[in-house]
This record gives C-alpha cells, structure tokens and sequence, in this order.
C-alpha cells in the first residue's frame, strides 16, 4: 500500500521518554478516535494506494507513536496537534509490522 498518512492528535502536552520497539499488543498511550480513508483498489493488482487519517488521543506527553503497518509504502506522514499546528512527521517500519510515527516535537 502507498499511502499518506496524517493524524490528528487531540491532545497536547509535553516530556517523553523512549521505548522499546512494542511486539503484540500496542501501547495504549494513543487512542484512536475516529478513522477516514480514501483508498483507490483494484482488484487486479496486489497493492493499492489512497489516504488515510486517524483522529488519536494521547493520554501522556510522547514524541512518536506506534501503528501496526506491516508492508505498507508509506509516502508522507503530517501530525496535526490540538492547536491545529501542522508538521512533518517521520513514518518507519520497524520489526513484526510495526511502524513508528515520530513527530520530530514532545506533544
């Protein structure tokens, strides 16, 4: 899958400390809240590409989180914070199909 990702996060704080790589279950730090996709499928293909934003709330003060992305083709990742203040973020795979956002600020 290609895809650009953005997530809205819908709250704000700040101080983070690192973690290792999570296997299995998630962390439950971030919750998603609402999901919207836009994706362009064809079922003659194996891959497929579209949008997809992922409305999260986080309960502490983090600079990434973690999603489950195993072989996905991620192009661009944009965090939104509570304020609406757009910025770039860094999408990588990791092991076992998880997948690191990191946002390059602690919010």
């Amino acid at each position: 899958m290609r895809a650009v990702l953005m997530i809205l996060l819908a709250f704000a704080a700040a101080g983070a400390a690192a973690e290792p790589v999570p296997t299995g279950k998630l962390p439950t730090g971030a919750a998603p809240l609402h999901y919207t996709l836009k994706l362009k499928i064809d079922p003659r293909t194996d891959r497929f590409s579209g949008d997809v934003r992922i409305k999260v709330k986080l309960a502490k003060p983090v600079d990434h989180i973690w999603l489950h992305g195993q072989d996905l083709d991620v192009a661009s990742v944009e965090v939104v914070d509570a304020a609406g203040k757009s910025r770039k973020a860094v999408y990588t795979a990791e092991k076992e199909g998880v997948a690191k956002v990191s946002f390059g600020a602690t919010l």
